[in-house]
């Protein structure tokens, strides 16, 4: 990400900025005069950060393309070409042994997690700056370490990694 005193002329899109990292990173960007474009899952918080931001805000599922697509061709419209993209939406799912773990939650978590940060990243790539725009997806380190209890979260954050380098 470029250095805060050049965030100014910056188009940042954060997925999952509702709440820890994504928050965090957009509340940090916009202050320092970066213009953002935001989304989550939860209507509430994502509406007040957008307010409080004059962020692009957007609710919705991630793995819907229709959404995603009209989300970011307002979002371009108003902030102009994608200079960052930060693929920070996720689910972490139940911590339990894989054996118990519900089948439906696990396609759950990938779902959200791999085929989410494949929807927004195709979406994405026709908005990109060239040259010069970057694309971030957020891991773990249970992406290469797995944890036992994490199973459905450490598989997605593996294959989140393989995607960074398509």
């Amino acid at each position: 990400m470029p250095a805060a005193s050049e965030l100014a002329s910056r188009h940042i899109v954060i997925t999952g900025a509702s709440r820890g990292i994504g928050r965090a990173v957009a509340l940090a960007c916009a202050a320092h005069g970066a213009r953002v474009s935001i989304c989550a899952r939860s209507a509430p918080p994502i509406e007040a950060l957008s307010a409080q931001l004059g962020a692009v805000g957007g609710v919705f599922d991630i793995t819907d393309p229709a959404p995603v697509s009209a989300w970011l061709a307002t979002a371009t419209r108003a902030n102009g070409p994608i200079d960052v993209l930060l693929n920070n939406a996720a689910l972490l799912g139940p911590k339990c042994e894989l054996a118990a773990y519900p089948l439906e939650d696990f396609k759950d978590v990938m779902h959200v997690n791999v085929t989410g940060t494949f929807v927004v990243t195709q979406a994405a790539l026709p908005h990109m700056r060239r040259p010069g725009g970057v694309m971030l997806h957020m891991s773990s380190y249970l992406g290469r370490v797995p944890l036992p209890r994490y199973g459905a979260y450490c598989a997605s954050k593996f294959a989140v990694e393989g995607l960074a380098g398509l």
